[in-house]
């Protein structure tokens, strides 16, 4: 059985059935899951109740510190902005009067409502093509209803707007937070679910990804596995075409280096003493992956150590975004040659470019 993304998805519709459907205040731990998805709630009355302000207080901490888990872990939070809604409770201690407030964001962080304000509209400008989820956003069908005014402060202050509400404010962003990913999108009525990202680093994210790739272009693939009888666990195996593979999955802020590359060599000796055949190496690399897609297309996201190793041990080496450039050809409905681009694959040594099979660019 193939490995897939495990998807909780809060206040947002999917059609997918595997998607986990709950409100935020279920008790299923946020970070059980690979991917993470809140549509902030809405509040409802009864109004300045003490006890559903203690509630609300309680939810969100309690979701914010499995968030910090999921971060740690290389998890994704994709937050789909909505119109920001408080509740308040008025207190009185000691004579004097106050208040106290619990936001709808407030399971990420309570300053960042201040920067969302509330705006309905379907008009949308990229200030970029290169960004993967630009191409998610033009597939679907866009209704936001909110948008951000400001940077927020620390430690959201690294997010990259890369969609606009014309010069009122920006709808969608995105930055790494601690191993993993935030995205912050706008509100959208048809989300476009199948679209495929090749950008993550994290092997709960890249890893299923990249099999599920490999098996559109029909490769024929099978989850990891331990090697029998060794201590060496590979990402998985392919069976169709003119020779059996084992799939290596990198990714990397920086180029793939040697000593990403070199066990993948050991696994490859070990599993031909194993099955008393050879079986074609193929490391798909997601090298240099917090620059945006298309500046990393090419052999460069591979050290030269990289590239030559690969040649002397005829080992193919694939470039995750030209593998997402193909399967955006794919999902277009242009004509693909699958049986070329795998036995490319499968013959090929050092890196194999994908490029003259992928048609017009994404990016």
């Amino acid at each position: 059985m193939k490995k897939k993304l495990r998807v909780i998805s809060i206040n947002f519709p999917f059609a997918d059935g595997s998607v986990v459907h709950t409100p935020l205040d279920s008790d299923r731990a946020l970070f059980d899951f690979d991917v993470v998805v809140i549509r902030p709630p809405e509040f409802s009355g009864p109004w300045h109740d003490l006890a559903i302000y203690e509630h609300l207080r309680s939810v969100m901490a309690t979701k914010k510190r499995e968030l910090d888990s999921l971060f740690l872990q290389g998890g994704v939070l994709v937050v789909f902005l909505d119109v920001p809604d408080f509740y308040r409770v008025e207190t009185r201690r000691y004579g004097s009067s106050g208040s106290v407030i619990v936001d709808n964001y407030d399971f990420l962080d309570n300053r960042l409502a201040g920067c969302v304000r509330k705006g309905r509209g379907d008009q949308i400008t990229y200030n970029t093509s290169a960004e993967p989820f630009v191409s998610v956003l033009k597939k679907s069908t866009i209704a936001w209803t909110a948008y951000i005014t400001k940077v927020p402060p620390a430690p959201l202050d690294a997010l990259k707007f890369f969609a606009h509400a014309g010069a009122g404010g920006a709808l969608a962003g995105k930055m790494p937070y601690g191993e993993g990913h935030i995205i912050i999108l706008p509100n959208i009525q048809h989300l476009e679910e199948d679209s495929k990202l090749l950008y993550e680093k994290g092997k709960a994210q890249l890893e299923p990804i990249v099999l599920r790739a490999l098996d559109d272009l029909d490769f024929g693939t099978s989850p990891g596995e331990v090697i029998e009888g060794t201590i060496h666990e590979i990402d998985g195996r392919t069976s169709k075409g003119s020779s059996p593979g084992i799939v290596e999955v990198k990714g990397s802020k920086n180029q793939i280096s040697q000593s990403e590359f070199s066990p993948f060599v050991t696994k490859i000796l070990a599993d031909s003493e194993v099955k008393k055949k050879y079986s074609k190496g193929i490391l798909v690399g997601n090298g240099l992956c917090e620059t945006e897609p298309g500046n990393r297309l090419g052999d460069s996201v591979f050290s030269p150590h990289v590239l030559d190793g690969a040649k002397r041990n005829s080992i193919a080496l694939i470039n995750s975004v030209e593998l997402y450039w193909l399967c955006c050809v794919l999902l277009r409905g242009d004509p693909v040659d699958k049986n070329a681009v795998r036995e490319a694959i499968l013959t090929g040594n050092g890196y194999v470019d994908l490029k003259p099979f992928s048609g017009q660019s994404p990016f």
